[in-house]
């Protein structure tokens, strides 16, 4: 989610108060100020655009499916699934739609891409159909046959999972949501047995349907998680909506979601959220927590409180390479950005190499869109540190300039 969307979601849920006695619980969200909402959907179309393009680029570059192609495919079709909620109207309506479905098919049209006829390659194809408007195709492709499937454990869970949880989307945008919940709840065996939580959007998206079938007890507690676990996210406000609205919404505060876990044995999820909702004393609890654990340091990161950056700086400069990474992904978040520490860290990338490089390149990437991608696989580390480089050696103060911050 890109901070100009993050922006405007903060305006538009300060700005308005939810009417509990709405007949429809998530009619506030299309009531927003004419002018935030029309902020926020060409930003979905600019997000939508922007993904698109780099999975061309990284198809085509690495001549492999990228894995990060396979998420970003689960994310267009839940955000699709859920575009009128969030929107009031569907994405054939919105100005400049026509740019994204035009794009969608360009990259279906490619020869490697109409290839792809198996199971996880159909998680890829079916979100470009369905954003190009070929809904009965879609769902096609993401139809198999039960013996299709082979390999062993998790794996198989894994890929059971993604295609049950993409046809449920598209389900839903037929207008089978029937279907759609039963899609979903075919997941639980699945889920059980790789120990892997639902995500929040799948979880937002079962409530909905338990909602609108007048199951709305079994929904809540879902709902209220991802309250309490994705703040600041289009699926916690989602959530809030239908908590509200049936009169069952809980305020989150620092000491409700430290409760979540064991006394002294916080989680990543519970770490992140106290960083992501920014409670008056989430500072002061993340730093008598490890300094040093990925987590935490993303944490800091989301908290976006400047008196994490000595710390933070410390890192960059003196910690192992992946604390390094870490440590600057979550300076980029803060106001006064990256500074002048990128230069160092990249020469050291260059030099060693980095387990942690695609945090970083994710990191470079939230501010700095347009430069070198990296394909998983396509090159070392180091040689992708040297393109960046290169790169920001091109652009001069410009690039420099883009990682100062506000």
């Amino acid at each position: 989610m890109t901070h100009a969307f993050l922006l405007v979601l903060a305006f538009a849920t300060a700005a308005i108060t939810i009417d509990e006695g709405a007949a429809n619980p998530l009619a506030w969200l299309s009531e927003r100020p004419v002018d935030v909402l029309a902020a926020e959907r060409d930003a979905e179309v600019d997000w939508f655009l922007a993904q698109i393009g780099d999975m061309r680029r990284e198809l085509l570059r690495a001549e492999v499916m990228p894995v990060r192609s396979y998420a970003v495919g689960e994310e267009m079709t839940a955000r699709l699934a859920a575009f009128e909620d969030w929107f009031g109207c569907a994405p054939a309506d919105v100005p400049r739609w026509d740019e994204v479905a035009a794009s969608a098919r360009a990259l279906l049209d490619t020869s490697w891409t109409a290839s792809l006829v198996d199971r996880t390659c159909a998680i890829f194809r079916a979100p470009l159909l369905a954003v190009a408007g070929d809904l009965d195709e879609a769902l096609e492709a993401m139809e198999f046959d039960e013996a299709y499937m082979d390999g062993c454990g998790n794996a198989v869970a894994y890929a059971e999972v993604r295609l049950l949880e993409g046809r449920s989307c598209l389900a839903v945008l037929a207008g089978r949501s029937t279907e759609a919940l039963e899609l979903l709840e075919e997941t639980d065996a699945w889920r059980e047995y790789m120990l892997s939580p639902a995500a929040p959007r799948s979880l937002v998206r079962r409530g909905l349907l338990l909602v609108s079938t007048g199951r709305a007890d079994e929904a809540l507690p879902a709902l209220q998680e991802v309250v309490d676990l994705s703040p600041r996210t289009r699926w916690s406000e989602i959530a809030r909506a239908v908590l509200v609205h049936e009169g069952r919404f809980v305020e989150p505060t620092l000491e409700r979601i430290v409760a979540l876990d064991p006394p002294g044995r916080p989680t990543r999820p519970v770490v992140l959220a106290i960083g992501g909702h920014r409670f008056a004393g989430s500072f002061e609890w993340l730093s008598a927590t490890r300094e040093t654990d990925p987590g935490h340091l993303r944490a800091l990161g989301l908290l976006g409180d400047e008196r994490a950056r000595p710390l933070l700086e410390r890192l960059v400069r003196e910690a192992r390479m992946a604390t390094a990474v870490d440590a600057f992904a979550a300076l980029v978040e803060l106001p006064g950005g990256a500074r002048d520490l990128l230069p160092d860290l990249l020469a050291r990338v260059a030099r060693e190499g980095a387990n942690g490089s695609d945090a970083l390149d994710e990191a470079l990437h939230r501010v700095l869109p347009d430069g070198p991608q990296l394909a998983a696989g396509a090159s070392a580390p180091e040689q992708h540190a040297a393109r960046w480089l290169a790169w920001l050696a091109e652009r001069g103060d410009e690039g420099a300039s883009e990682l100062s911050g506000g």
